[in-house]
């Protein structure tokens, strides 16, 4: 005979149980896990020292090394967020399936590149970047984002 035996907030006890005739009762005794309702959440960022938000809430300050590892409901959709100075904002919805496998998100947040418009009196002059020619005045110039100056 198959037996399942269920209360709110546990694992369903599932069971194939021989009864034997005669006058006692078969004992059966199940005991339920209690259900897990969250699992871990583990997000990953490049720069690591990005801000990480969990549905809007920082969980994780710009300038804070390392990864992010909290509990979320399981089977609800979560929006991670990560953004850090310089770079693009990024964002991804993950569902967590199972409380036995961490949902890992890796989020990598990509350089903003800086823009300079370079005008000259007189117009046409030629602008360097270090060795290399860029170009006459007037222009517009893309940089990385990690420079600080221009000489």
């Amino acid at each position: 005979m198959n037996v399942k035996i269920t209360a709110e907030g546990f694992t369903p006890w599932l069971s194939t149980i021989d009864v034997p005739e005669g006058k006692r009762p078969t004992q059966v005794i199940a005991d339920l896990k209690h259900r897990q309702d969250s699992a871990p959440l583990v997000v990953v960022t490049y720069p690591e020292t990005a801000q990480v938000k969990v549905n809007g809430k920082v969980v994780h300050p710009e300038g804070t090394g390392g990864y992010v590892n909290l509990p979320v409901p399981l089977d609800r959709e979560q929006t991670v967020e990560a953004a850090h100075k310089g770079f693009r904002p990024v964002h991804r919805t993950i569902t967590a399936e199972t409380a036995e496998q961490p949902a890992v998100v890796y989020l990598h947040l990509e350089p903003i590149e800086l823009q300079v418009k370079i005008h000259s009196n007189p117009p046409g002059a030629t602008v360097f970047l270090g060795e290399w020619p860029m170009g006459q005045t007037p222009t517009q110039i893309r940089l990385p984002p990690d420079t600080k100056s221009l000489v």
